[in-house]
């Protein structure tokens, strides 16, 4: 009975995290799409759990068709992961989410962003940057 309650309340902090994730990086978009700037930049800073129940998790951008999503999985326990729809509610911007690594600089601003990241991780952010029609959206660490 003690592996089901577990099971449970691991998959709940697991929704939790990717829900409030998908819905950070939708608030950004829909910011971005209805203000009158062409070239922007948002970045919002995540506090979250470091582990889930002991376990380390990742948290990743996933497309699954037109739809994109934000996974999250624990790295010990394979079977247990939870996703949820990031909803683009935009009709006056292309939105492309980063699923690549890299480096973005704006101004004074450094973020390492990765379709995946680790739990645990200083300085979590979600980030967009509008460049005209285009938004740009992902997860990063925000570097020095």
């Amino acid at each position: 009975m003690q592996l089901i309650s577990l099971r449970d309340a691991a998959k709940v902090l697991a929704y939790e995290i990717s829900h409030r994730v998908a819905m950070d990086l939708s608030n950004l978009i829909s910011i971005a799409s209805s203000t009158g700037s062409e070239h922007m930049m948002m970045v919002k800073g995540l506090d979250i759990p470091s582990n889930i129940l002991g376990k380390s998790y990742t948290i990743s951008l996933t497309a699954y068709g037109e739809f994109y999503y934000v996974e999250v999985r624990i790295i010990d326990w394979s079977w247990l992961n939870s996703s949820s729809m990031i909803p683009i509610q935009t009709s006056s911007c292309k939105v492309v989410f980063e699923l690549g690594s890299g480096t973005l600089n704006f101004n004074s601003i450094k973020i390492h962003y990765s379709s995946k990241i680790l739990s645990g991780v200083k300085n979590f952010v979600v980030w967009i940057v509008k460049d005209g029609e285009v938004i740009k959206a992902g997860l990063g660490v925000m570097g020095d």
